[in-house]
């Protein structure tokens, strides 16, 4: 049987292959960028809203909106209206429409925050937080009150009287209201915040102080941070599994020198990957970013790139990237894909590939299977590394490298025994009469035909080189053989 193979043009098909995310800590390079750069003691940036990866808002105590659409490469101003003293807050249901609130005002947008107008509703006491559900259903922390609407700011309802002194406010996505506060207290609604339990912080003699953040990331996960009463006011953030009942304190690594100085604000979205940030306690010295990699277990700091100020909010949005909004700037972390890309898939494998932090090191490794060694790495058809193990740093939105692997040529003398595996007449290869399975390799790795042996020749009408792979009961051979 004369088996006639005629090669023709093809693309070159390639796999891609994502390890798990990888944090590695060991490069100096900031990972941090001043995304946008107000006046100090001016513009204090107190909350952010994110609407997805690259719409972001951000809410400064001089009565001005910022927003970018771009991820923070540009970003756009817009002023509130009139406050009697500042906003605090800002909140997006929807991409359209969103929420600032303040000292007793509340300010609405329906056009993408172009325009923001006053509700004609005064409430009787400064609003510190802002959680909204729906476009029209908005939940407003005030000192010992949680004011709500469920008409888009048409009507308020007022919750029972809760605690003690600002109120920040958290909606799970089954609809439950936590209520953060004075001493220490966290309070729990599954009535829409008309009425609220008892205190159920259990760890009260952990934080004692005001809470000045809650966030849960998903039903039963919730973190609250906060400090002690007495010097030297241990920092803290206590954990939930269940919904509130239980509460487990993990100390963020760092004590204030004064119980005003501490952490602001806390992300740590289902990934188990996110933030703390606060005011810091010594000037001088301290920056109050601290990182998480393990759901809160644990606490690093991350300050490369930082500006030297006190840090009032943050957000992780749906691709991980991180804002911070602080005292004069906004800060952005940007997470960078690192994508590889195989000739052949069966040559070998590689690891390292996946999301990394602008800054961090990532460390590829290619590993050929049998019969294959590794060849180069190459990104954006330019040769970067022929070592097998490659380390750099991400700096990028994307990292595209491409792995090249070959097949390995065994030397001459490997083919003399008993007889050559493979005899090639013109462009006719013909295999021994032995049971066992071949491969028809380019030089660029890519496979032409493989089958069984022993039946018959095969044909390859274009000249070239062409890497030979046989497996028979004897072992496994390869020989290079021109075709021309």
């Amino acid at each position: 049987m004369n088996k006639q193979f005629y090669l023709k043009k093809s693309f070159l098909i390639v796999v891609s292959c994502f390890a798990a995310l990888n944090i590695l800590f060991a490069s100096t390079t900031p990972r941090w960028r001043v995304a946008f750069q107000g006046s100090k003691d001016v513009d204090y940036y107190k909350s952010i809203a994110v609407i997805d990866d690259d719409t972001i808002y951000v809410v400064s105590s001089s009565s001005k909106v910022m927003k970018t659409t771009d991820g923070g490469v540009t970003w756009a101003t817009t002023n509130l209206p009139a406050w009697s003293g500042q906003p605090r807050a800002i909140c997006f249901p929807s991409a359209g429409v969103g929420y600032v609130a303040g000292d007793l005002t509340i300010a609405k947008t329906t056009d993408y925050g172009e325009t923001w107008t006053a509700i004609a509703y005064t409430p009787a006491t400064n609003i510190t937080s802002a959680f909204a559900t729906s476009e029209n259903t908005c939940y407003f922390g005030g000192v010992a009150k949680v004011y709500t609407t469920t008409d888009g700011g048409l009507t308020f309802s007022t919750s029972t009287t809760v605690g003690a002194g600002p109120s920040i406010v958290f909606v799970t996505p089954n609809g439950t209201v936590y209520r953060a506060g004075g001493s220490g207290g966290i309070y729990k609604s599954t009535d829409g915040a008309a009425t609220f339990s008892a205190n159920i912080n259990t760890k009260t003699t952990i934080i004692k102080n005001n809470i000045p953040s809650i966030y849960f990331s998903d039903n039963n996960t919730g973190y609250a941070i906060g400090l002690q009463t007495t010097s030297p006011y241990i920092n803290s953030i206590i954990k939930t599994n269940d919904g509130g009942t239980t509460w487990t304190n993990y100390p963020l690594g760092s004590t204030s020198t004064v119980s005003s100085k501490g952490p602001n604000a806390v992300s740590i979205p289902a990934t188990g990957a996110g933030y703390v940030v606060g005011t810091i306690s010594n000037a001088a010295t301290d920056i109050y970013i601290r990182k998480t990699l393990d759901a809160g277990l644990t606490f690093a700091i991350d300050t490369i790139g930082a500006k030297q100020t006190d840090y009032y909010g943050v957000a992780v949005t749906p691709r991980g990237d991180v804002y911070v909004a602080g005292n004069g700037n906004i800060l952005t972390r940007k997470v960078v894909e690192v994508t590889t890309q195989i000739n052949n898939n069966d040559m070998g494998s590689v690891t390292g590939a996946g999301a990394y932090y602008a800054g961090e090191t990532v460390v590829l490794t290619a590993t050929p299977n049998q019969g294959y060694e590794f060849e180069k790495w190459t990104s954006n058809s330019t040769d970067i590394s022929t070592e097998p193990t490659y380390s750099f740093t991400a700096t990028s939105v994307l990292h595209a490298i491409d792995a090249v692997f070959k097949v390995s040529i065994a030397t001459s003398a490997d083919f003399q025994k008993e007889n050559s595996i493979i005899s090639v007449i013109g462009k006719n290869i013909q295999f021994p009469e032995r049971t066992g399975q071949f491969e028809i390799y380019d030089t660029t790795g890519r496979l032409i035909i493989s089958g069984k042996t022993g039946e018959g020749t095969i044909q390859i009408n274009n000249n070239g080189i062409y890497i030979m792979k046989v497996e028979t009961a004897q072992g496994s051979r390869v020989q290079k053989v021109i075709i021309k």
